[in-house]
Protein backbone atom coordinates (compact mmCIF):
# COMPACT_ATOMS: atom_id res chain seq x y z
CA UNK A 1 0.00 0.00 0.00
CA UNK A 2 1.40 3.69 -0.38
CA UNK A 3 -1.05 6.01 2.06
CA UNK A 4 -4.48 6.07 0.73
CA UNK A 5 -7.37 4.21 -0.33
CA UNK A 6 -10.75 4.68 -1.04
CA UNK A 7 -12.91 2.64 1.61
CA UNK A 8 -15.70 0.68 -0.63
CA UNK A 9 -17.83 -1.53 2.69
CA UNK A 10 -16.63 -2.15 6.08
CA UNK A 11 -17.43 -5.15 8.11
CA UNK A 12 -16.52 -7.54 11.30
CA UNK A 13 -17.60 -10.62 9.06
CA UNK A 14 -15.43 -11.85 6.50
CA UNK A 15 -17.40 -13.83 4.89
CA UNK A 16 -19.86 -10.86 4.15
CA UNK A 17 -16.50 -8.86 2.66
CA UNK A 18 -15.83 -11.37 0.14
CA UNK A 19 -19.77 -11.29 -1.42
CA UNK A 20 -19.10 -7.54 -1.41
CA UNK A 21 -15.66 -8.06 -3.22
CA UNK A 22 -17.43 -10.45 -5.69
CA UNK A 23 -20.16 -8.32 -6.32
CA UNK A 24 -18.15 -5.08 -7.13
CA UNK A 25 -15.75 -6.80 -9.40
CA UNK A 26 -19.03 -8.40 -11.72
CA UNK A 27 -21.60 -6.05 -11.37
CA UNK A 28 -19.17 -2.89 -10.97
CA UNK A 29 -16.48 -3.76 -13.36
CA UNK A 30 -13.91 -3.15 -10.97
CA UNK A 31 -10.28 -4.61 -11.67
CA UNK A 32 -9.79 -7.09 -9.27
CA UNK A 33 -5.82 -6.23 -8.30
CA UNK A 34 -6.96 -3.13 -7.45
CA UNK A 35 -9.00 -3.98 -4.71
CA UNK A 36 -7.84 -5.06 -0.89
CA UNK A 37 -9.44 -6.42 2.14
CA UNK A 38 -7.68 -5.11 4.88
CA UNK A 39 -8.04 -6.39 8.34
CA UNK A 40 -6.87 -3.96 11.97
CA UNK A 41 -8.25 -4.41 16.00
CA UNK A 42 -10.70 -1.94 17.12
CA UNK A 43 -12.67 -2.04 20.28
CA UNK A 44 -14.79 -4.58 19.67
CA UNK A 45 -13.02 -6.61 18.12
CA UNK A 46 -11.74 -7.39 14.38
CA UNK A 47 -12.77 -4.93 11.22
CA UNK A 48 -12.73 -5.70 8.01
CA UNK A 49 -12.27 -3.05 5.18
CA UNK A 50 -12.96 -3.59 1.39
CA UNK A 51 -10.39 -0.63 -0.06
CA UNK A 52 -9.58 0.41 -3.45
CA UNK A 53 -6.60 1.43 -5.38
CA UNK A 54 -3.63 3.18 -3.33
CA UNK A 55 -3.31 7.20 -3.87
CA UNK A 56 -0.45 8.98 -2.46
CA UNK A 57 -2.89 11.71 -1.11
CA UNK A 58 -5.71 11.67 0.58
CA UNK A 59 -7.18 14.82 -1.48
CA UNK A 60 -5.93 12.43 -5.03
CA UNK A 61 -7.84 9.51 -3.62
CA UNK A 62 -11.08 11.69 -2.92
CA UNK A 63 -11.01 13.34 -6.35
CA UNK A 64 -10.63 10.24 -8.10
CA UNK A 65 -13.94 8.93 -5.82
CA UNK A 66 -15.98 11.62 -6.96
CA UNK A 67 -15.07 11.51 -10.53
CA UNK A 68 -15.03 7.59 -11.27
CA UNK A 69 -17.04 5.73 -8.86
CA UNK A 70 -20.66 7.05 -8.41
CA UNK A 71 -22.24 4.31 -6.78
CA UNK A 72 -20.48 4.78 -3.85
CA UNK A 73 -22.87 7.15 -1.70
CA UNK A 74 -20.08 8.77 -0.25
CA UNK A 75 -16.17 8.87 -0.93
CA UNK A 76 -14.78 7.36 2.43
CA UNK A 77 -10.86 7.68 2.10
CA UNK A 78 -8.34 5.74 4.71
CA UNK A 79 -4.99 6.42 5.65
CA UNK A 80 -4.14 2.43 5.82
CA UNK A 81 -0.97 2.36 6.88
CA UNK A 82 -2.75 3.95 10.23
CA UNK A 83 -4.91 1.24 10.37
CA UNK A 84 -3.66 -1.20 13.69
Amino acid sequence: FQYFSIQIFASNNLDLIKKKLDFIIINKKLNRKDLYIVAFDNNLGNEFLLVYKDFLSRNSALNYCLNYLNFLPNCLIVNVQNLD
